[in-house]
C-alpha cells in the first residue's frame, strides 16, 4: 500500500507543474485521503474533446477511504465553446458547477448563460465514477442517469441554433426538460410554453403577434398541443402539429392550421379576409402550405394611372462593392425559407373590383400556387353587375370575366362589356388587359368610328353638330384612350368620387337658344334605383327624376321639375 501511496503524491504534486493544481491541504494514511486545491486556467479540452475553447478554475476537496473515496468540485467557466454539432453556432458560455462525486455516481446542479442566452439552469445525478488506484475518472454508459434542465427568456437565440438566418420569431418562453436513461439509449421528455410572441415572413410583410403556445418534448418529437395568435387585423389563427429533433433531416415538422377572419390576401392592389383549414408540411430549408380557404370579403382595386415624373432625381448609392461600378444592378429577392402555395380559394359572396372608373360585384374560385413571396393564380371570376363611368356617363355592365393564368401582375385578363343609349345609338364600353393596365374601346349599333361613338356618348349627336368645345373635349377623351395623355382619371370621374356620387352627366341642348348646358347628378339608393338632379346653366328650373329598373330591358323614369312641370316614362329596348 505504501507504493500506492508514493505514487499518488507524485501524481499530485506532478499537476502543480503545469500550473493548473495548487494543492493546499494534502493527509493521506493507510486508509484515508484528505486533500484541498484550486484550479486555475484549467483547458476545458483536457476533459472532453469537444470543447474547442474554455477555461475551468475553482476548488476541489478529496476525503474518504482511499478505496472509495469521493470528490467535490466547485468550479466556474468562462469562454466555453464546442466544436461541433448546431452548439458550434452559439457565442461561448460561461457558468458554474458543483460536482459532488461519491459511489459510482456524480450529483451535480450549475448553470450556463451567453451574450444572448438567459440563465439555464440543470441539476441531476450522472454515472461517473471516481477512482485513486489507478488515478481516473469513469463514465458508466450503461447505467441510468436523471437530470433536469429549466430555462426561461427570449427564444430568438435558441430559433437560430436550427435556423441558419437571423430568426424570425421573437417572443418569451419558458422550458422544463428532463433526461433519463443510459448515455446509450437517452430519452428526454418535457414541457415549453411561448408567450407574447411574434413571427414575421418579410418577404409577404405578414406580421402574427400575441402568439401563445404549449408544447410537448416527446424524445427526439417536438409536440405542438395548441397555439393561438392573430395577425395585425385582428384575424385568429390556431394550430396543433408535431416537429422531429434530426438535424439530419432539417428538422421536419406537420402542423394543422385554422384561420378565422384572417388576412389571406394583402396586396397592392387586392385583399382578402376569410376562413380556412390549412395544412403547413416542410423542414428548416423550405414549407407547403396546403388546403382550403374561403373569402367572406374581398376587394380589388384597379390602380389609378398618375402623372408622369418630369423632374430628374438625384440618385446615392449605398453600400456599393468597390470592384463595382454604379449603378448597382437589381438582383431579385431569393427566399431563404420559401413556402411554397396549394390553396383552393373561394370567395363566400360577391366581391367588389373598384378604379377606373368601374364599380362591380364578382363571383368565382382560384387556385393559388407559387411561393408565398410569390404567389400566382389560376382560375375564373365571373361578373354579377356593376357599372363602368366614362367622362361622368355610366354604363350599365351585362358580361365580364376575370381569368388568372399565373402572375396575377402579369397574367391575368381582365374582359368587362358595359352598354348605354347614347341618343340614337346603343354604345359599348369594353375594358379589357390585364388588371393592374385595363384598356378601354368602344363599339356600336349600328356600328360607327371610335370618334363618331364618343361624340354621341359624349354629347348626345355626331360630330358633325358639335361646337368648337365640345370638339376640343373630344379631341382630350382621344388622346386619353391613345394613351398619349398624363392626366389620369379624368375630371369628371375625380370629380363624382370626390363628393360620393354615382353618376355625373353634362348634356348639351343645341336646339334651345344659346345651347343650353345641363348638369345632371345621381345616387342609387339601392341596386337599380337611381335618384337625379337636373339643373341647367341658362335656366332657373331644377328637376328631380326617380329611375327604377324593373327587368333587364324595361326601366320606369318619373321626373318633377320645380316649375310645376312633371314626366312619367316607360323605357323598353332591345337590340336586334
Amino acid at each position: 500500500m505504501r507504493h500506492y501511496i508514493f505514487f499518488l503524491c507524485i501524481s499530485f504534486y506532478g499537476f502543480c507543474d503545469e500550473s493548473f493544481f495548487k494543492v493546499e491541504e494534502f493527509k493521506i494514511s493507510l486508509e484515508q485521503i484528505e486533500a484541498k486545491g484550486t484550479l486555475s486556467e484549467f483547458p476545458a479540452h483536457l476533459l472532453h474533446p469537444t470543447l474547442e475553447t474554455g477555461f475551468i478554475k475553482g476548488t476541489f476537496e478529496v476525503s474518504g477511504s482511499l478505496a472509495s473515496p469521493s470528490l467535490k468540485i466547485d468550479m466556474a467557466f468562462s469562454e466555453l465553446s464546442v466544436q461541433n454539432g448546431i452548439l458550434k453556432k452559439l457565442s461561448p458560455f460561461s457558468g458554474n458547477c458543483l460536482l459532488n462525486l461519491k459511489e459510482n455516481s456524480c450529483d451535480f446542479i450549475g448553470t450556463l448563460k451567453n451574450s444572448t442566452i438567459e440563465t439555464i439552469s440543470f441539476n441531476g445525478k450522472a454515472p461517473v465514477s471516481f477512482s485513486l488506484f489507478p488515478f481516473a475518472f469513469k463514465i458508466d454508459e450503461e447505467f441510468s442517469l436523471a437530470s433536469f434542465i429549466s430555462w426561461e427568456g427570449e427564444m430568438a437565440p435558441l430559433i437560430e441554433l436550427f435556423k441558419g438566418d437571423n430568426a424570425n420569431l421573437t417572443g418569451f418562453a419558458k422550458v422544463l426538460l428532463a433526461v433519463t436513461g443510459s448515455l446509450n439509449d437517452l430519452r428526454i421528455k418535457g414541457n415549453a410554453e411561448v408567450s407574447n410572441a411574434t413571427f414575421e415572413i418579410p418577404e409577404t410583410g405578414s406580421l402574427y403577434k400575441n402568439i401563445e403556445a404549449k408544447l410537448e418534448l416527446h424524445e427526439n418529437e417536438v409536440v405542438l398541443k395548441e397555439l393561438t395568435a392573430t395577425d395585425a387585423f385582428q384575424g385568429l389563427i390556431k394550430g396543433r402539429g408535431g416537429l422531429t429533433l434530426s438535424s439530419a433531416k432539417n428538422f421536419p415538422f406537420a402542423f394543422d392550421i385554422e384561420i378565422e377572419e384572417t388576412k389571406l390576401l394583402r396586396l397592392d392592389y387586392a385583399s382578402a379576409t376569410g376562413n380556412g383549414q390549412l395544412k403547413l408540411t416542410g423542414d428548416f430549408t423550405s414549407a407547403l402550405l396546403f388546403g382550403k380557404v374561403v373569402a367572406k370579403e374581398a376587394f380589388v382595386a384597379i390602380p389609378e394611372e398618375s402623372s408622369a415624373v418630369v423632374q430628374s432625381v438625384e440618385v446615392t448609392y449605398l453600400n456599393q462593392a468597390k470592384d463595382r461600378l454604379p449603378p448597382t444592378i437589381y438582383e431579385p429577392y431569393v427566399s431563404t425559407w420559401p413556402i411554397y402555395l396549394d390553396l383552393d380559394f373561394e370567395v363566400e359572396k360577391p366581391f367588389s373590383i373598384t378604379g377606373t372608373g368601374l364599380s362591380s360585384k364578382w363571383q368565382g374560385a382560384l387556385k393559388v400556387k407559387g411561393t408565398s413571396y410569390n404567389p400566382e393564380l389560376f382560375g375564373e371570376f365571373k361578373l354579377m353587375h356593376g357599372q363602368y363611368h366614362f367622362r361622368g356617363k355610366a354604363f350599365e355592365i351585362n358580361k365580364g370575366t376575370i381569368s388568372f393564368a399565373g402572375d396575377p401582375a402579369k397574367k391575368s385578363f381582365l374582359y368587362v362589356i358595359g352598354s348605354q343609349e347614347a341618343g340614337d345609338i346603343l354604345a359599348e364600353a369594353i375594358l379589357k388587359g390585364t388588371i393592374k393596365a385595363p384598356a378601354l374601346s368602344f363599339r356600336s349599333n349600328p356600328p360607327l368610328p371610335q370618334r363618331e361613338i364618343l361624340s354621341w356618348i359624349l354629347f348626345g349627336h355626331g360630330q358633325k353638330e358639335l361646337s368648337s368645345m365640345e370638339d376640343s373635349e373630344l379631341n382630350q377623351s382621344i388622346k386619353d384612350l391613345s394613351g398619349h395623355s398624363s392626366c389620369g382619371t379624368d375630371f369628371l370621374t375625380k370629380i363624382r368620387n370626390t363628393i360620393g356620387i354615382d353618376t355625373l352627366d353634362i348634356n348639351y341642348n343645341k336646339e334651345k337658344t344659346g345651347q343650353d348646358v345641363s348638369i345632371k347628378m345621381g345616387k342609387y339608393i339601392s341596386r337599380g334605383i337611381l335618384i337625379s338632379v337636373n339643373k341647367g346653366i341658362n335656366s332657373e328650373a331644377n328637376s328631380l327624376a326617380v329611375e327604377a329598373k324593373l327587368f333587364k330591358d324595361l326601366k320606369l323614369q318619373a321626373e318633377v321639375s320645380d316649375d310645376e312641370t312633371g314626366h312619367l316614362n316607360l323605357k323598353w329596348k332591345t337590340d336586334y
